[in-house]
């Protein structure tokens, strides 16, 4: 569990309403799938140019997702 900064490394998303920040977001939700994190994305404005997949659990409890996308 935690919270992922999604401008910090390794996602590096830039947030300035100009750069792609898709892969970057997506990244971060595929690699805390079931770790009840919280994807988080500070104050700006985060360019998205595909549609984001929540990846499922594979947990032995089921196929629940357990991760929250929260901005600023």
């Amino acid at each position: 569990s935690g919270v992922v900064d999604v401008t910090r490394p390794p996602y590096n998303a830039r947030g300035d309403g100009r750069a792609d920040d898709t892969g970057a977001i997506q990244q971060a939700l595929l690699e805390h799938p079931d770790r009840n994190a919280v994807i988080y994305l500070p104050h700006g404005t985060y360019r998205i140019t595909r549609t984001l997949k929540w990846p499922w659990s594979e947990s032995i409890e089921g196929r629940q997702r357990a991760t929250i996308l929260q901005g600023q």
